[in-house]
């Protein structure tokens, strides 16, 4: 003050003059009275903008609890923000803590930081003041940093700011998340200066909303373009920077214009709809001469008791220094700017009121003016601003007052330029930016809509994009899914509704932010199209109805109403089902004790399906009675008999029941679907997996029965005539009782087909008819077997077979127990093991005297002819098998006379050496490297290798077999062969113990009508050839009948394998290999005749070796690969046949059509219990492991429950397993570690972008450096590349004080995040090629390859299944693309979820064939 009072004095002295004092006295006054204006409106917006801020008063008890506060309750992780975890408190409830509500005193890194042991006082306390008035859960240790509760006092802005104005307190709970705006430093401003706003949240904005959710918006119309976003260095900071609040998106206006002038909105748009926005007022204004006296107005609460000097504040004011008296003397007798460019006192004369007045296609342009001599000429200018730099669209000169604009865009920002011109200076230009109202839209674009099955059942599909002409923002999407009955049946034919009765079914959106608007048409049943990054909207809609056909309508709204209502002309129909329910029927007393009754209230409803007949097995009838008689051998008054079978197994037989048991039973209601047009295979169980296609698919030819059942009826007890204390003397278990009701619906085709249903099916006036009937059976404590309905297990048509598989595999494999126990168990005559009990590995597995294989006596001995094997049937007898046990140490030379007597050229081997730590074979053979030369077996027979091929579940070996002993003799002299005599005796035999149809083998050879022996060539040699098996344990079946069907296939087409007789051994020689018997004959049947047996086929093994096919396991294994082959053929190909396949696999439709096969299976949905119980550990929520293939980590000591998940599946390879797991979130990086080092994984394969990896998501260190992740220490010791988007990094790690071991890293980039290819697919097999030579060279040959892609199962999905496939391919060049993606899609979800991905496997599989052909 001092020397500005000084310099006032010295220019009053001078000057005599009063002007000079009297501008500064102005000046000082001025500022002082702004000054306390600044300081009462700061303390105003510091009340406003403080909003949670809690005073305290004198009746306020402290501290206050969450619920108090109005703090939200929290489920999970995903309720919270970025790096935040819901913590429970003392009230049991969770309450969401972050990092970037931290106080300064609080450490952002845990101390001693150890995620699963709690370490006291990790990250310190909350200060007394925050706990005296809040009682909340202390900060807690989270991923490595520090989380604390939310805060109530507002928070200061980043230093960089340069303002005191304060910012909202900082919440957690994403649900919380708010808003303010302010402005830097004031929102009032000279016109030319520069402007900025800041839109701040209270939270952290990442992973909440996108970039694009905030909007500064201008007298509620014009948008303006944001400048920066807090996310556009994010990328740039480190993990710590990050918590920091930063969390503003920032509106820079840089020369402000007074159209600029006006309310501002801070809009930020959130999920389902919902909004949040703050607004100020901002205000240009003129610079005059007195602007100077009107410093720039700080936001602050602090009230300075000192004037700054007046060159701090001229410097502030970015203004030149004031004049000297001569020049202000000059200046007032100007009416124009001086050189020196200190503003005029006087400005140019221009236009009052401009106003703009805008409708959908107009702007109206007005203003007034003075009259004063000259007139002014006003040009205005329009430019549209579709884009950053515009397009001039209008001009006008010499404009008068007013002014229309018209055939101007709706809901389109434009800028009007106006030029003023006095004639007396320069002109005085300015702008004004103005907005056309919105215009109603025009509809969405319908993109598809289909029907998706899931395991929670079926999906409606719909996938839209926004309208051509949207005439402004769209704002919500209304999306109306509505199921009405597909086909009425004639029972809901009376109701008037036109939807027989049944209401409209709306199904409910699969996800948050869709909904369904039904008629109740409430605006807030919309879908947010900012919830959706991108041109491309889709939502489910589901579980689906059966029988219904559900249409899909479309709308688009914007701020000026809502679009026309477009219709897709496909919609979502689901074929026919059982009942929802089914009634238990009533049981009344017995009427003796030969029979009781049974009541039916009330017929199933048919608005599943339209039922067209019921069946009752004990009696069959046209009409489902009131009640009926179990047991009496007659019909219901009134039914008309109607004969059927069910499971083409059971018929009606209503004898008369045993007294002293139990009976009860259930309903079973089926009905036969008719198949859609666009759904394939209805009668296979669709996949869990939630994959897309939006292909149509052709329609199937073959119907499916589907089943309900309703709950056991109250048992009824038939008591003796003599004794009725006898109730407590027996246990009576159904075996079958089945009351069925069958529904067979439409036009009954199948039934026709069949010819089943034909003689009930209609009434004279064409009315569908109902039929029953009941099975049932009882076993009593004794265990005797008493089936009042005797099964007829026959033979299935083919195209039955899946449908089959999955009615016997439900309810825990019941009716395939039911039908293995039928098995019977023959006990024919072995004398000849009981005498050679030394050569038996079992004592229960002997060979049958009728049917086993007799050697050649040796010297005379009579049991030197004996060996654990049997002749077995094949389907017509057109091969020929030995079934036999693996050879003892003590049988070995056995076995190979059996070989060489045989003629035998291929054996086949079905059980590995030692398994589970037990023998199960003696090494029968000599290895190739360790003997180049002949090894003698025993008997005069040597045995020299020739060559081994390993594959990825089995094993080729070939030997040369020579035999060397003496000459053979006709008494059987030393190393005779010669067939005994009961070996020819038995030619005749309706067995296959000796071959009939096709003369003698080996060295059984007819000598003219004499019926003796010629020698054997003792010199001669042979090619035998050994198929082993690995990938099959005993007792079990294999997990996927896949690799024994291309087992089964390559033996089938072999020459020797039809010409010959086989030699098949497992252990025992009874599970494995009559199994393996079993399906090859079958399958020959099936071809033959379209039908198989499996029952009697294997009754038929078992009369000739005891316990072929040992368990029901390997029982429901023949059914399961049988199906499956029908399924799906045979799609392993050479690579000749893959050739021709690729040619027709070009045409689109053929594509089409495999891919829709892939979703077919078997299996029982699989579940994901666990991932589901570790939410916060998912990247998104429908890319999770299933719980029967999931990595599993290492129990920790001390550990959480969930120490054990990790978000990864397992894939089982040909030569090396494989792991597809999700990028490490900043939460598992130290779990991704765990898993590298459980699993003995050493290499890794990245997908995923490196830009794409948050700085705290990063396992890797960077080049040259060291990073410690928990408890695991990680160094970056290599780094090359060797293409653009290939790395490799060699990686060392070791725990604690473990020795370091080595994982090399190879990083596949240019792979864009979804995308079903990657851009450069030669670089994609150069990594494979890269990451299998390596896993060839290592020691550990079962450590797996880790893939990790963003959602671990798009990228990861394709790679592992080329990998494979070239695998394959070098090793046996063959070709399986279709198993290959059909293993992987039904191992982890979200894999192969497009054809795109699929056609890209092809055609990279078909240029590496091609590659290696121009190679040869």
């Amino acid at each position: 003050m001092l020397p500005l009072v000084a310099v006032s004095k010295t220019r009053r002295k001078e000057g005599g003059g009063r002007g000079t004092t009297l501008l500064a006295f102005l000046l000082i006054a001025s500022y002082a009275v702004h000054s306390v204006e600044c300081g009462s409106s700061s303390e105003e917006g510091n009340e406003e903008g403080g909003e949670g801020v809690i005073e305290e008063a004198a009746n306020t008890s402290y501290p206050l609890s969450a619920d108090e506060l109005g703090i939200p309750r929290c489920e999970t992780n995903h309720d919270c923000v970025a790096n935040g975890v819901c913590q429970k408190g003392k009230d049991g409830h969770g309450r969401c803590l972050c990092p970037g509500s931290c106080p300064s005193h609080i450490p952002l890194r845990c101390r001693q930081y150890d995620r699963y042991r709690k370490v006291e006082n990790a990250c310190l306390m909350m200060d007394e003041n925050y706990t005296r008035r809040f009682s909340l859960h202390q900060p807690v240790c989270h991923a490595g940093s520090c989380a604390c509760p939310p805060m109530f006092d507002p928070s200061a802005l980043p230093t960089r700011f340069n303002t005191e104005q304060k910012m909202l307190p900082i919440r957690c709970d994403r649900r919380e998340m708010n808003v303010k705006i302010l402005a830097h430093h004031s929102p009032s401003v000279f016109r030319g200066a520069e402007l900025t706003l800041l839109c701040c949240t209270n939270m952290d904005p990442s992973r909440i909303v996108e970039f694009s959710a905030v909007q500064f918006i201008q007298n509620t119309t014009i948008v303006r373009e944001t400048t920066s976003t807090p996310f556009d260095d994010m990328h740039k900071r480190n993990s710590l920077e990050r918590l920091y609040p930063q969390w503003c998106w920032v509106l820079r206006i840089t020369n402000a214009q007074f159209a600029d002038s006006g309310t501002y909105s801070c809009n930020l748009k959130m999920g389902r709809g919902e909004e949040v926005e703050d607004k100020i007022q901002v205000v240009v204004k003129e610079r005059r001469i007195g602007a100077i006296l009107h410093p720039v107005r700080h936001h602050s609460s602090h009230r300075s008791s000192s004037i700054p000097s007046l060159t701090s504040l001229s410097a502030s004011l970015s203004i030149p220094p004031l004049p000297s008296k001569d020049a202000f003397h000059r200046e007032k007798k100007k009416a124009h700017p001086t050189s020196s460019g200190y503003p005029s006192i006087h400005p140019p004369r221009s236009i009052q009121d401009f106003n703009v007045t805008t409708n959908t296609t107009f702007a109206e342009l007005s203003w007034t003016r003075t009259d004063v001599e000259p007139p002014l000429v006003i040009d205005l200018r329009l430019v549209r601003r579709t884009d950053r730099n515009g397009q001039e669209v209008w001009t006008m000169k010499n404009a008068t007052s007013p002014v229309v604009i018209q055939d101007l865009r709706p809901a389109t920002p434009y800028t009007i330029f106006v030029s003023v011109v006095d004639g007396q200076s320069e002109p005085y230009k300015f702008s004004q930016n103005f907005q056309t109202k919105d215009a109603r839209p025009h509809a969405p674009k319908p993109e598809d809509v289909h029907v998706q099955s899931e395991e929670s059942g079926q999906f409606c599909e719909v996938e839209w994009r926004s309208p051509p002409v949207s005439n402004g923002r769209i704002t919500k999407y209304y999306v109306r899914v509505e199921g009405s009955l597909r086909t009425i049946p004639p029972s809901l034919d009376e109701n008037e509704d036109g939807n027989g009765g049944a209401p409209l079914h709306f199904p409910p959106p699969k996800e948050d932010k869709c909904a369904n608007y039904d008629t109740s048409e409430n605006a807030d049943k919309g879908v947010n199209p900012a919830e959706y990054p991108y041109d491309f909207f889709t939502c489910k809609y589901g579980p689906l109805k059966p029988n219904r056909n559900y249409s899909v309508s479309l709308w688009a709204e914007n701020k000026a109403a809502r679009s026309m209502r477009a219709n897709f002309t496909k919609s979502c129909m689901t074929d026919y089902a059982e009942p929802d329910h089914v009634d238990i029927p009533q049981t009344r007393d017995a009427l003796n004790n030969t029979h009781f009754t049974l009541r039916f209230d009330k017929p199933p409803k048919e608005t599943n399906g339209p039922i067209s007949f019921l069946a009752y097995i004990a009696e069959s009838y046209s009409d489902l009675p009131y009640e009926t008689i179990i047991g009496d051998g007659q019909l219901s008054e009134g039914s008309t008999n109607c004969s059927l079978t069910y499971l083409s197994r059971f018929r009606d037989e209503d004898g008369p029941l045993r007294t002293g048991l139990k009976y009860t039973g259930f309903i079973v209601v089926r009905v036969d679907k008719i198949g859609r047009a666009d759904e394939p295979d209805l009668f296979i169980r669709p996949s869990s997996s939630s994959n897309r296609s939006r292909r149509q698919t052709t329609s199937s030819s073959a119907s499916e029965a589907v089943y309900g059942y309703s709950d056991y009826f109250k048992p009824v007890f038939l008591r003796t005539a003599d004794d009725s204390s006898s109730m407590g003397t027996l246990i009576a278990v159904v075996v079958s009782f089945l009351l069925l009701a069958v529904a067979a619906v439409g036009a009954s085709f199948a039934a026709h087909r069949f010819g089943v249903l034909s003689p009930c099916l209609k009434k004279g006036d064409g009315s569908p008819l109902s039929t029953g009937a009941i099975m049932m059976g009882i076993v009593t404590q004794s265990g005797e077997r008493h089936s009042l309905l005797k099964p007829a297990y026959g033979a299935i048509p083919a195209e039955s077979l899946p449908q089959e598989f999955i009615m016997k595999h439900r309810d825990s494999d019941y009716l395939f127990a039911q039908e293995f126990e039928a098995l019977p168990g023959p006990k024919l005559p072995a004398t000849a093991s009981c005498r050679n009990t030394n050569k038996n590995r079992y004592k229960d597995i002997v060979a049958f005297d009728e049917t086993r294989v007799k050697l050649c006596k040796v010297n005379g001995v009579e049991t030197s002819d004996y060996i654990n094997a049997n002749w077995i049937k094949s389907y017509g007898n057109g091969k020929r098998f030995i079934a036999s046990q693996a050879p003892l140490d003590g049988t070995v030379t056995d076995f190979w006379r059996m070989i060489w007597e045989q003629d035998i050229r291929v054996v086949v081997m079905l059980s590995n050496l030692v398994e589970r730590g037990r023998v199960q074979s003696a090494k029968y053979w000599p290895d190739e490297l360790s003997t180049p030369q002949p090894v003698n077996v025993g008997g005069s027979f040597s045995v020299l290798p020739c060559g081994q091929q390993y594959m990825a579940d089995h094993c080729i070996r070939s030997f040369d077999v020579t035999y060397q002993g003496p000459p053979l003799t006709p008494n059987g002299a030393v190393g005779s062969t010669r067939a005994s005599p009961e070996a020819t005796a038995s030619i005749t035999s309706e067995y296959a113990n000796v071959p009939s149809s096709r003369g003698s083998i080996g060295a059984v050879i007819s000598d003219g009508g004499s019926g003796s022996l010629i020698d054997i060539n003792h010199a001669e040699t042979r090619r035998i050839v050994q198929y082993h098996f690995t990938a099959w344990n005993d007792y079990k079946a294999p997990e996927c009948p896949t690799g024994l069907l291309r087992f089964l296939m390559k033996l089938r087409s072999l020459p020797e394998f039809e010409q010959h007789a086989t030699i098949i051994h497992c252990s025992a020689g009874v599970g494995r290999t009559g199994t393996l018997i079993a399906i090859d004959s079958l399958i020959d049947q099936c071809q033959k005749e379209g039908k198989v047996d499996v029952f009697g086929f294997v009754v038929g093994m078992r009369r000739q070796r005891n316990l072929m096919v040992q368990n029901s396991e390997q029982y429901v294994f023949i059914y399961r690969a049988l199906a499956e082959h029908q399924m799906f053929g045979e799609t392993d190909r050479s690579v000749e046949e893959f050739g021709r396949h690729w040619r027709e696999m070009s045409r689109r439709k053929e594509m089409e059509r495999e891919f829709e096969r892939l979703k077919n299976t078997l299996e029982t949905p699989p579940t994901h219990k666990f991932a589901d119980k570790n939410q916060e550990k998912n990247r998104y929520p429908s890319a999770v492991p299933y719980d029967n293939k999931r990595v599993i980590l290492s129990p920790m000591i001390g550990g959480h429950a969930d120490a054990q998940y990790i978000n990864a599946s397992t894939v089982k390879g040909h030569f090396y397993p494989y792991i597809l797991a999700q990028d490490p979130l900043p939460d598992t990086v130290f779990d991704f570690w765990r898993m590298v080092i459980d699993h003995n994984v050493a290499t890794i394969v990245m997908l995923t972008p490196e830009e794409e990896f948050e700085s705290d998501e990063k396992y890797w260190p960077g080049k040259s450096s060291t990073t410690k992740f928990n408890t695991i220490t990680v160094s970056n010791v290599r780094e090359d590349q060797w293409r653009k988007d290939c790395r490799e990094r060699t990686l060392t790690y070791h725990q604690n004080s473990e020795k370091p071991r080595t994982v090399v890293q190879f990083s596949l980039g240019g792979w864009e995040v979804g995308r079903a290819r990657p851009a450069d697919s030669e670089a994609m097999l150069s990594v494979i090629g890269r990451v299998l030579e390596r896993q060839s060279q290592l020691a550990e040959d079962a450590a797996p390859i880790l893939l990790h892609s963003r959602n671990g199962s798009t990228e990861c999905g394709v790679l592992c299944a080329v990998s494979l496939l070239v695998e394959r391919l070098k090793a046996e060049e063959r070709v399986d693309v279709f198993q290959t993606v059909h293993g992987i899609r039904h191992t982890r979800p979200q894999t192969f979820a497009t054809i795109e991905e699929y056609e890209f496997v092809y055609e990279t599989v078909h240029s590496v064939i091609r590659r290696q052909a121009a190679d040869r």
